[in-house]
């Protein structure tokens, strides 16, 4: 602590000390005397981790099994650890139904990554890269594949757009050449009608016959 929180008014009573609860951890788990300094060592790290975590949920157990292993990989590809870590996850976590089968694997994928780059780091690193680029080559092309693909949306939105017009415009004009049509027929009947109607006018509407004197 610093000279001025020493100082302070500032009650610390409801703190909580996390340093101080990892000691008393380590304190509890020395007074075993059937255990080994590997399983003390292993469910100290198990113990703070949880606790620090605030992890109290069944459903959140999955969870903090790979993030603990992703914490603790350096000691846990250690073979001891290793092989209580794993006894651990089977006997324990797997047999109450905490844990699945796929959490088990993705626990030991993360180990087994963390071991390849603690015995081969240039080449681990090197894999990284190459699986990075090819995410980003991946992304690239996706992004590629999807412009082109709005690309075609969009053609095809404009010729069905052109067609629509296309079909729009044959239809008025064949409305309108009907209309065209039933115009002239009309004019035709009324210049027909009016034809006819100035030759009766003219007198030349068709006489009665009349029979001669012999036929009388």
């Amino acid at each position: 602590m610093t000279l001025e929180e020493v100082l302070s008014d500032a009650d610390s009573e409801d703190e909580v000390d996390e340093d101080f609860k990892d000691l008393q951890e380590r304190w509890k788990l020395d007074r075993l005397v059937d255990a080994s300094d590997e399983e003390k060592r292993f469910m100290w790290l198990w113990n703070t981790f949880m606790r620090r975590q605030s992890v109290f949920a069944d459903k959140h157990v999955p969870w903090a099994c790979e993030e603990f292993v992703k914490r603790h990989a350096k000691e846990l590809i250690i073979p001891k650890f290793f092989w209580l870590w794993r006894m651990f996850a089977i006997n324990t976590l797997w047999k109450y139904g905490l844990i699945c089968a796929k959490t088990m694997d993705k626990c030991s994928i993360i180990l087994q990554n963390a071991q390849e780059e603690e015995e081969a780091p240039e080449e681990a690193a090197a894999a990284a890269e190459a699986a990075a680029a090819a995410e980003a080559e991946a992304a690239v092309a996706a992004a590629a594949a999807e412009e082109e693909e709005e690309a075609a949306a969009e053609e095809a939105e404009k010729v069905a757009a052109d067609a629509a017009a296309a079909a729009a415009s044959t239809s008025k004009g064949t409305r309108r050449g009907t209309r065209t049509h039933k115009k002239q027929n009309k004019q035709e009947e009324a210049a027909a009608a009016a034809s006819t109607s100035t030759a009766n006018a003219n007198g030349n509407e068709p006489q009665p016959m009349e029979l001669d004197e012999e036929e009388q």
